[in-house]
């Protein structure tokens, strides 16, 4: 007989996620940068069965469940809803410049890696397949829980646009290529990517490069081998001290927006060079099915007016290293825009200089003009319609 949650939890955060989830992988270290008091709880307990998806609508992973009751079922609400509680180290610099880039960042980790881990973890071998199938057993409910996951995320894979198209093989090894170059370069002089402490940028990074790059088998090796320095980030992110054992020297402060390394200039033009199409052709499609019908306030956002863990828009097709890559567009991309464009309406003329300043030096100065129709929040677990 399963142990009640309430004994398990005793009066803590529940996180309910696993460490094969790339978005349980963004919101723990999260919470231990910021010494939330919780547990982590895998979906195989009835509770979560009985009462997560139950109140949620579908199954998902991370879940915040807080000791008065509360259910969080998206892991950037998750982090949102617990800053104000728990606000050291802040995950966005109080520069709206800087907090700008923040959110580019965490967008590029949460949605613009998902294409190379899915790539990573079901097309390399069949061990590290393998390895995933038994990590699922480990955590779900059943055996056929996990048959049937398993099953489905490696259908995910043409969805993404990793088809069998040697084409796009190579512009996601090529673009692994340059990504852990940049990075490795930048995490030898900084423990950060916004400097001596922790970002919503970081644990955005941290979703893709801890629970597929850094943990399956075959890509973990081959991380620690490549980009040693991201491999050492990857462990820090995951202790409770900001501070790094290695590049100490590093003030305990983000960076001056004024004095950006070129370390991390060169890994934002790689994230405009393989990301912002992806958003920007994502946004085009939410405007099609805005103009599509009339829609009311509250309208869920998605092809089939469907509640689900990712909101589809329909099909897309941008580009990678170059080469065109057809997959399906998800709400995400948009949502994470409109958080970027909310700050950028906060700024002051002085700010929205260095602003574009920045976003040209990386070569995406027209981002900031792309604009919502309509905006969007979080109901019921869903993206509705403002």
């Amino acid at each position: 007989m399963k142990q009640p949650i309430k004994d398990i939890a005793g009066g803590k955060y529940i996180l309910w996620g696993a460490n094969w989830s790339l978005y349980t992988a963004k919101v723990r270290p999260y919470l231990i940068k910021k010494g939330v008091d919780y547990v982590e709880i895998n979906p195989s307990h009835p509770h979560f069965n009985d009462s997560i998806i139950e109140r949620v609508g579908y199954f998902t992973v991370p879940v915040l469940e807080t000791p008065d009751g509360k259910v969080i079922a998206d892991s950037t609400e998750i982090m949102e809803y617990l800053e104000p509680l728990y606000p050291d180290p802040p995950m966005l610099p109080a520069d709206k410049p800087l907090a700008v880039l923040t959110h580019l960042i965490h967008s590029f980790g949460s949605e613009g890696l998902t294409k190379s881990a899915m790539y990573l973890r079901w097309n390399t071998s069949f061990d590290n397949r393998l390895f995933a199938r038994s990590e699922f057993e480990r955590t779900l409910a059943t055996s056929e829980q996990a048959d049937g996951f398993a099953v489905a995320m490696r259908a995910y894979l043409p969805i993404l646009g990793v088809t069998l198209d040697h084409g796009v093989d190579v512009a996601i090894e090529r673009s692994l290529d340059e990504l852990y170059h940049a990075l490795n370069e930048h995490f030898l002089k900084y423990p950060y990517i916004l400097g001596g402490v922790p970002s919503m940028a970081d644990y955005g990074l941290m979703g893709p490069l801890y629970a597929h790059h850094g943990r399956d088998p075959v890509s973990s090796n081959d991380l620690k081998q490549r980009a040693p320095a991201i491999y050492r980030w990857i462990e820090t992110m995951q202790r409770p001290p900001v501070l790094d054992p290695e590049v100490w020297h590093v003030p305990q402060e983000f960076f001056s927006p004024d004095d950006l390394p070129d370390t991390l200039i060169s890994f934002l033009k790689l994230v405009g060079e393989n990301f912002v199409s992806e958003i920007t052709g994502t946004i085009e499609l939410y405007h099609q099915w805005l103009d599509a019908q009339e829609h009311e306030a509250g309208a869920i956002i998605d092809v089939e007016g469907q509640k689900r863990c990712h909101q589809v828009l329909g099909q897309l097709e941008h580009a990678q290293m170059g080469t065109p890559i057809q997959r399906i567009a998800l709400l995400d991309d948009v949502a994470h825009h409109q958080r970027f464009l909310s700050l950028i309406d906060e700024m002051n003329a002085a700010e929205k200089e260095r602003l574009t300043g920045i976003l040209q030096a990386i070569g995406v100065q027209d981002l900031a003009g792309v604009k919502l129709k309509q905006n969007m929040k979080r109901e019921n677990y869903a993206f509705v319609l403002t």
